[in-house]
């Protein structure tokens, strides 16, 4: 459904950018990641693995950086607590999971 082309969009750009740390794309990511969004904008009702391939998305535009900024949210972002949208536990981990490995694409090199 439309959740699978949201992921399939996310990652398909973010990979034809890889390590290029394009803004554009990266604004394009950071709307589907309500954790980075500054408190004052509008969240989004944004499907758990739709953040969870946006995340991923960040690691590929970054691959390879080691873009400070970058790397420094997403490790905030593994241990950021479930907000109230993640009541499921196996949500967390798997978002977890993803900025992990954004953060190893990050920093790769």
């Amino acid at each position: 459904g439309h959740e699978m082309t949201s992921i399939g969009l996310l990652l398909g750009v973010s990979a034809a950018k890889l390590g290029t740390m394009d803004m554009s794309i990266t604004r394009l990511l950071s709307i589907h990641i309500p954790a980075v969004l500054p408190p004052t904008s509008t969240e989004l009702d944004v499907p758990h693995n739709v953040q969870v391939a946006a995340v991923v998305g960040i690691g590929l535009v970054y691959q390879g950086t080691a873009h400070r900024h970058t790397a420094e949210v997403l490790l905030a972002e593994i241990g950021r607590p479930p907000g109230p949208k993640m009541e499921y536990c196996t949500d967390r981990e798997s978002y977890s999971l993803a900025a992990g490995f954004a953060l190893g694409m990050v920093c790769l090199g």
